[in-house]
Parts: C-alpha cells; sequence; structure tokens
C-alpha cells in the first residue's frame, strides 16, 4: 500500500503538468503527434487509414495503427476539434501512472525497490512524453507488460502484447529475437514458439498491410511520410555509414546521459558528463547482466540500440525512452556499487585512501545534486516555459490560418513547416520542404540552404502556391546558424512575395509556381 501511495504522489507533477496544458498548445509541433490525430481522423471519415492532410491522401504506411485508433475515440465520441484536446491530454497521460507502476512491479521482481519507480515519475522525458500525443510512453507501457508476462513464461500472452506493442511501434521488432531466444537458452523451446506465436500476426499483418498499400510515388514527400525503408536508403548509403554509425552512437550515448542529466543546456562541460553519465548507466546494465537479471530487456536494448546506430535519424532521447527504466535501473545498480566501493576505501586505515575515498564520495554526491536540479529546473521551468511559449506560438499561427480563411479560396494549398497543424485548424492540404537526414550528418549547410533557394520548384511541382513560414519553425532539424541562413534565403527569394505580415509570421504567394516548374 505504501508502494502505490508512493507511485501516485510521483504521478503528480505529470498530472500537475497535463491539467495546466490541456489545450496542448504545441500539438504538430514536433509534427508526428499531429500526423497521430490526423491518421485517427481518417479512421472515423470511412477513408481507410490514411494521411488526410496530405494531396492525394495516400494511405497511412509508416505508422501502425494502435496508437491512432485508441485517438480515433476522440474523433467519433469528442465535441470535435480543437475542444477534444483536453480529452486527448487525459489519454496520454493515463499511461504515466501506468508506465509508474508496471516499472514497479519489474523492479520488484528484479530485486529491486519498487519505489525505484517513483523517480520515473520526475524524468523531465516523462514529464515532456507523457503530456503530448506521442507513442514513446504507451510503448514502453506495453514493453513492460511483455517483460512481466515473458519472464513468468506466459509466452502466449506477452507474444500478443508484444504484438500490441509492435502495432503501436515498429521499433518492438527486436522482441521477436529477444524473447525467443531468451526461452531457448533457458531451454524452453515452447516457450519461444508459443511467443512468437502471438507476436509474429501483427508483424505479418501490418507488413503485408504496408506492402499492399504503400504509395509507389518517388515524390520526396511521399517517401519521407509513408516509407521507412525508402527514406533510410536516401539517407544512409555504405559510403555514409561510417559517418552516420559514429555520429548515432555519440547521440545514442547522449542520450541515455540525459536521463541522468536532461538537455537543458549543453555546453561541453555538461556534454562530457552527460556521456560520463550514459558510461555509467551501461556498466550497471552490464552488471545486471551479469547477475542474470532483466536479460530479455537487455536483449532488447543491445538489439534496438543496434538499429538506431545505422539509422537516419539522430537517437536522440525520444527514441531511447523505451530504454528508461532499464536505466534508472542500471544507474541505480552502479550507483549502489559505487557505494560499497566507497565504504570500502573509506574503512582502510591508510590516510590517503580515506581521502580519496572521500573525494570520489564528494564527487558522488555532487553528481547526485546536479541530476536533481536539472531535473527540477527542467520539470519546472523548462518544460512548463515551453508549453507557455507554444501558446505564443499557436495564438499567431491561429491569426494566419484566420487571414488563410478569409483571404484564400476553399481549396487553395499551403506549405508550413507544421504542416499537421495547419491542417488540423484550416482543413487545407499541407506539407512542409523536407531536409533530408543526409546533410545533416554530412554537415552539408549550403545544401541545406539550397532546398529553400529552390522552394518556387519544390512548391510548383506539387500545387502549391502559398507557403507559410514562421520564426519558431525549423526546431527539428537545424541548428540556429542554418535557421538563420534559411531565414534569410526565403526572405530574399525572388519568387515570393508576401501577403501576410505579423510579429513573427510571413505568408508568402510563390509567384508564378506552376509556371516555373512546368518549364524548369
Amino acid at each position: 500500500m505504501r508502494m502505490w501511495a508512493i507511485l501516485a504522489l510521483a504521478s503528480l507533477p505529470s498530472a500537475w503538468l497535463a491539467w495546466s496544458y490541456r489545450d496542448l498548445p504545441r500539438i504538430g509541433e514536433l509534427h508526428d503527434d499531429g500526423i497521430y490525430l490526423i491518421s485517427a481522423k481518417s479512421l472515423t471519415d470511412g477513408q481507410g487509414y490514411r494521411i488526410l492532410s496530405l494531396p492525394g491522401e495516400p494511405a497511412q504506411t509508416k505508422y501502425p495503427p494502435l496508437y491512432p485508433l485508441y485517438l480515433s475515440a476522440l474523433w467519433r465520441l469528442g465535441p470535435g476539434f480543437p475542444a477534444m484536446l483536453p480529452w486527448a491530454m487525459l489519454m496520454q497521460w493515463i499511461f504515466v501512472p501506468l508506465l509508474l507502476g508496471l516499472s514497479a512491479l519489474y523492479y520488484a521482481r528484479h530485486s529491486l525497490r519498487p519505489e525505484l519507480a517513483a523517480l520515473l515519475g520526475f524524468n523531465a522525458y516523462v514529464l515532456a512524453f507523457g503530456t503530448s500525443l506521442f507513442t514513446e510512453i504507451p510503448f514502453t507501457t506495453l514493453l513492460l507488460a511483455c517483460l512481466l508476462l515473458g519472464e513468468r513464461r506466459w509466452a502466449l500472452t506477452a507474444g500478443l502484447v508484444a504484438g500490441a506493442a509492435y502495432l503501436t511501434r515498429t521499433a518492438a521488432l527486436p522482441l521477436a529475437v529477444a524473447f525467443p531466444l531468451y526461452y531457448w537458452l533457458a531451454g524452453q523451446r515452447r516457450e519461444a514458439g508459443r511467443f512468437l506465436l502471438g507476436m509474429l500476426p501483427a508483424v505479418i499483418g501490418w507488413t503485408a498491410w504496408t506492402s499492399a498499400h504503400r504509395s509507389p510515388s518517388l515524390d520526396l514527400i511521399q517517401i519521407e511520410s509513408t516509407n521507412y525503408i525508402a527514406y533510410q536508403l536516401m539517407n544512409v548509403t555504405w559510403e555514409t555509414l561510417p559517418v552516420v554509425f559514429w555520429k548515432n552512437l555519440d547521440q545514442l550515448l547522449l542520450g541515455v546521459g540525459a536521463f541522468a542529466l536532461p538537455k537543458t543546456g549543453m555546453g561541453f562541460f555538461l556534454k562530457i558528463l552527460t556521456m560520463v553519465a550514459a558510461l555509467f548507466t551501461v556498466a550497471g546494465i552490464v552488471r545486471l547482466f551479469r547477475l542474470g537479471r532483466m536479460r530479455p530487456y537487455i536483449a532488447y536494448a543491445a538489439l534496438s540500440s543496434a538499429i538506431l546506430l545505422v539509422w537516419h535519424f539522430p537517437p536522440n532521447e525520444r527514441f531511447t525512452l523505451p530504454l528508461l527504466p532499464l536505466c534508472l535501473a542500471g544507474l541505480w545498480v552502479e550507483t549502489g556499487n559505487l557505494y560499497t566501493m566507497i565504504r570500502q576505501v573509506m574503512a582502510k586505515p591508510a590516510r590517503d585512501q580515506k581521502v580519496a575515498g572521500a573525494l570520489l564520495a564528494v564527487a558522488a554526491l555532487l553528481a547526485i545534486g546536479l541530476s536533481l536540479w536539472r531535473h527540477v529546473e527542467a520539470d519546472f521551468s523548462v518544460i512548463p516555459a515551453g508549453y507557455a511559449q507554444g501558446r505564443q506560438d499557436l495564438a499567431e499561427k491561429l491569426a494566419a490560418y484566420r487571414w488563410m480563411d478569409q483571404h484564400l479560396p476553399p481549396g487553395e494549398r499551403v506549405m508550413a513547416y507544421d504542416d499537421p497543424t495547419l491542417y488540423l485548424f484550416t482543413g487545407r492540404y499541407s506539407i512542409h520542404r523536407v531536409i533530408p537526414t543526409k546533410y545533416w550528418y554530412g554537415e552539408d549547410s549550403a545544401a541545406t540552404v539550397k532546398c529553400f533557394r529552390d522552394i518556387d520548384r519544390f512548391a510548383g511541382e506539387r500545387g502549391f502556391r502559398y507557403l507559410y513560414v514562421n520564426q519558431s519553425d525549423f526546431r527539428r532539424d537545424l541548428a540556429e546558424e542554418d535557421k538563420t541562413a534559411v531565414m534569410n534565403a526565403l526572405r530574399r527569394h525572388p519568387a515570393l512575395q508576401p501577403v501576410y505580415r505579423s510579429a513573427r509570421g510571413v505568408i508568402y504567394e510563390v509567384a508564378e509556381a506552376r509556371r516555373l516548374a512546368q518549364t524548369q
């Protein structure tokens, strides 16, 4: 009873954040959340599983349907958009206490204090993703349920839950190797088969559906929006793989270390400390493996990390979030080992060893204090400030959307960086200028800027005559210096004529976009 009371208290920071920003002011800012909501809408409109915001409304073959199906209740039963957003926040936040409860049960199973799960309730990334429409928290909840069931030898049920996890995020695929391997090495071969019997129908079904419905178009927008594999091959080649691997390794370590030291600012010194925290965490996970604990989870983490190292997008905290409960366990175990070592050193009679032990203890206490301070800063300052800024940015965008409704024909398409947001509020088809990630890996700023110097051709080929640009744009893709260069390129572009201006935004008419596209 005491444990559940502690976990309930640990859920309060995310509950406070969810209530304070229940209007989801940053909806669509990270793109995927808006796409999930749009895909959910398609499931209720009798049009199948589609991306309604894109011209041609292609089938949604990138993101599996379980989370959009869950959100579709908002479109079926809710008060309509945007009045449904507080209910969407509630549907997302519910997974936070579920995550804490399942983590506590999992820790207890592996002889760790179940109250350790309460720390997850204060983790900056649990708060951030538990209060926005992303699949990371629901997926991690299903992952823990699968681990709990599978380790108790309820193999078929665990496989069914793994299938549900796969239909939430295809990142669950390594479970199809991790658990059968775990069973096989334990001599439980029937359980390996039962697990696959439960999971594989979901994998095969989604693969077959995407193969039958995937758009054959070679257009960059279609590939980026509907085809993971084609976009991977576009951005990662055998020649660039070493660079991709090295940069992804750097980002993976930063992503793991950020669970201890959130990225509320990242100077050189803090980056080094974050890397040390990551290596310390990994050492704890290795220790857990040697002790025979959490081995299916560790196998999943290893396979998942191997995929992330060669993937076409840097594996930041969002992609490593399903590993957070494991990382916390590793950090806890290694901290306990460090404490034991310090006590042993301090117990020795030699003075220099006592001094060394004291210095090590002070360093450890400072590290713990820094971690706590960074989480408090993120939880109660940085994240709320981001939501507050999101409200201001959304108010700015809504004014531009009203201008579009008043001055543009109903069917006119408008390009925008936050294209899902524009569609949700206006119903207009919208796309954004995709910046291939190979430019980031290659540090090719010139190619990035060139994407926007050719914006008239890009727009014209796709039937777009208007472009909306806001000062908050490009936060997902560009460093500040590249963002400045892109903004300057758009401001000086001879084919872009401003037709609307506000404090932070501009709507451009792409002069003769269609004619330019036809003559080049």
